[in-house]
């Protein structure tokens, strides 16, 4: 059975099954129903935790014109968290894996594990190198093409670049119209996220300081910087295990839960039983 709270007026989330405590982080242009296989997959064996991240579902965004810092969003999440007396495993995709990772660092004592899915934490190599770093260039050029486009009033044209760089060329043409129709009234709210990730700094002593068992999982079709992510976070984060999925992209949790939602479910049932991997082992699933 599911059940909706609302701890503020600002958070929503659905709640179901029995045991250690699962919390999904969905990503931008997306709500808690991302998660619906992965949640039937632990259902029996956890208590999944979906809520919808701010400005997405039925959780409001921030007021005004004000853009919600991540550090603001995990605070928001923080009554979700607090309804539990053990610690929570968090998994996140995309965005929802950035917003994932702060809270880890934020607070190590609330979390269990991380799982991180196409995590969108570019701010690890800008808070390095700047956000006009060669290396996540391709996605600071289509954010900020994605932001003209949505000031000069086409939200189409917003979501076209935003879809295209994550899924490959054409992707946007592929969809169809009424999920287009859905996906721009999302794009106001994936800026606000691009912002929240450009105002986020998040250093070594940060990674340092998560002490978490860590699953990180990406699509081998992915854009290269995912890749170039996940090898910062094999280098930066202490206790991290990464997964590649063959031929999958960057919507890996909707378009592979064949293989994530197993992959996923082993590594919680191994945090419980008290697993650690050696730093930096990488699992190919195909």
């Amino acid at each position: 059975m599911t059940f909706m709270f609302t701890p503020k007026p600002e958070i929503s989330f659905t709640e179901s099954g029995e045991g250690t405590p699962v919390v999904l982080l969905h990503g931008s242009a997306s709500n808690s129903k991302q998660w619906r296989s992965l949640a039937e997959y632990l259902n029996g064996r956890f208590r999944v935790i979906c809520p919808d991240l701010p400005g997405y579902g039925r959780s409001k965004g921030g007021a005004g014109n004000r853009v919600m810092t991540l550090e603001e969003i995990v605070r928001l999440l923080e009554p979700v968290f607090d309804r539990y007396d053990d610690p929570v495993h968090l998994v996140g995709h995309s965005f929802g894996a950035a917003v994932a990772l702060k809270a880890a660092r934020m607070h190590p004592g609330k979390v269990r594990s991380l799982t991180m899915i196409e995590p969108a934490v570019f701010n690890l190599v800008w808070a390095k190198h700047g956000v006009l770093s060669a290396k996540t260039k391709q996605f600071v050029s289509a954010a900020r093409s994605s932001q003209i486009a949505l000031e000069e009033g086409d939200a189409w044209s917003a979501m076209r670049i935003f879809l295209d760089f994550w899924n490959g060329e054409g992707s946007w043409g592929r969809t169809s119209f009424s999920l287009r129709q859905k996906l721009a009234t999302c794009a106001a709210q994936i800026q606000d996220d691009f912002s929240a990730l450009v105002m986020d700094k998040f250093t070594d002593l940060d990674a340092a300081g998560v002490v978490c068992p860590v699953l990180n999982v990406t699509g081998a079709n992915s854009p290269s910087e995912m890749r170039m992510i996940s090898e910062t976070l094999q280098q930066s984060l202490p206790f991290i295990r990464h997964e590649v999925v063959a031929g999958a992209g960057h919507m890996l949790p909707m378009t592979d839960p064949h293989l994530t939602d197993p992959m996923i479910g082993e590594f919680l049932e191994q945090v419980d039983f008290g697993w650690q991997d050696a730093k930096n082992e990488v699992l190919i699933a195909a």
